[in-house]
């Protein structure tokens, strides 16, 4: 039965996913570019709350003068709803990528023998959306009333993580399961 009604929930989200998809693929988002990667922190901000995540923003600046710019992080939460969450889950994954701006110019988001191209769709914008529309699943079939799940989006993982600090280490403690979202093939 519950199998069933997240087939049903991802039938009927699959053309929503896919423009999503190309939202977040259709904007560079080099590491050391601020601007161009909280385009994209931006809205996936947007797409965190369409799913019912309240959201903080953690600005990385100031930062010291030995480290570059980068987005801003983002946390998502979905609290339970009765008070009494049975399980903490961590949700963790990345927006920025390796290509440089304007990579989306020479390759954009594009689809192909069922298949989705462009710019950091694989490493890791796609497991992002695949991680929001679980959320979002998860509360249409009713499933999320008893968790208490955060979502963690990093800006800076491609070069080791070096801005995310204790703010942004803060939702790993205590948590029962943590889970990454890398894209399939």
């Amino acid at each position: 039965m519950t199998l069933e009604k997240i087939q049903e929930y991802v039938a009927s989200k699959s053309d929503e996913m896919l423009g999503a998809l190309q939202s977040i693929v259709d904007l560079d988002s080099p590491t050391y570019d601020r601007e161009a990667s909280n385009r994209v922190a931006d809205e996936l901000q947007g797409l965190m709350q369409e799913v019912g995540l309240e959201v903080e923003r953690i600005d990385t600046t100031p930062i010291p003068a030995s480290k570059e710019p980068v987005g801003d992080h983002l946390i998502g939460r979905l609290s339970s709803r009765d008070g009494d969450a049975r399980h903490r889950a961590l949700l963790v994954g990345h927006y920025d990528t390796v290509f440089p701006r304007g990579a989306v110019e020479q390759r954009p988001f594009r689809r192909e023998n069922g298949k989705a191209f462009g710019p950091g769709i694989f490493d890791m914008k796609g497991g992002l959306v695949v991680a929001l529309y679980a959320v979002g699943c998860l509360e249409a079939i009713g499933l999320a009333k008893k968790l208490q799940l955060t979502i963690f989006m990093n800006s800076d993982e491609e070069d080791g993580s070096a801005h995310v600090g204790r703010r942004g280490r803060k939702p790993a403690v205590n948590v029962d399961l943590t889970c990454s979202f890398p894209s399939a093939r």
